[in-house]
């Protein structure tokens, strides 16, 4: 009972020194953008950065709105940025498991993004996105997909009409949230936060070491797959 009550004050207490090392940077962009004179975008910052609301949950959820976003906007430079960035700067230094997750989470973002210029009627963003990636596309994974421009109802089509489903939509809104969700477990803090690092690792014991196998034995099926090849699988 000791062992336990120990155990859950520990959680409590590397949660409240999370809480105020959060704080605490806050105040110091905070503090930045006001010597620069930035206030609109002080003003954001200052209303994005309030509430109690759980950082982990709330940091996944903002990530996959932001990348839904930019489909939705069909901005596609938009998208590869934050894509890219998201990838270097926390999937990078992980285990090769998830740089191959993070490949084919990209390839179904990228065909729904496909998908959602067809349904929205958006031939420029059509063309633009294959013109942009045309080097990317050369592979097998994408030989299918450059008919779909001259494809007069996708939807129906026996190549594409696995996409052009709901439900294919939302597992990779799943998959992304999951995938979302482990790599902000086991990466490392920000920069900003690192610093104050010294004040968690005083306060709580450090945690197990984390085995990379463990997250993806307990992660859901990808959506990644193409739903073309698990019907044919099927039959």
């Amino acid at each position: 009972k000791r062992s336990l009550l120990f155990s859950r004050l520990s959680l409590c207490a590397a949660s409240s020194i999370m809480a105020f090392s959060t704080k605490t940077v806050d105040d110091v962009i905070k503090q930045y953008l006001v010597h620069r004179g930035l206030s609109n975008t002080y003003r954001m910052f200052d209303s994005e950065s309030r509430g109690e609301k759980a950082l982990s949950t709330s940091s996944v959820e903002n990530i996959v709105q932001q990348v839904f976003a930019y489909i939705a906007e069909s901005n596609l430079e938009g998208f590869l940025s934050f894509w890219e960035f998201f990838n270097r700067t926390f999937v990078s230094g992980l285990h090769q498991d998830f740089a191959a997750t993070a490949k084919k989470l990209e390839n179904s973002l990228k065909r729904y993004y496909l998908v959602h210029c067809v349904e929205s009627q958006r031939t420029d963003k059509l063309s633009q996105f294959f013109e942009i990636l045309a080097m990317e596309m050369a592979g097998p994974e994408w030989q299918d997909w450059w008919s779909l421009p001259f494809v007069r109802s996708p939807e129906t089509h026996p190549l594409f009409e696995a996409y052009f489903v709901k439900t294919w939509v939302d597992s990779v809104n799943m998959s992304l949230f999951n995938f979302v969700s482990s790599v902000l477990h086991v990466c490392q803090l920000p920069f900003l936060l690192n610093l104050q690092r010294p004040r968690l690792a005083t306060a709580v014991d450090a945690p197990p070491p984390y085995r990379p196998s463990e997250a993806f034995e307990k992660q859901p099926t990808m959506a990644e797959e193409d739903p073309a090849q698990q019907q044919q699988q099927q039959q």
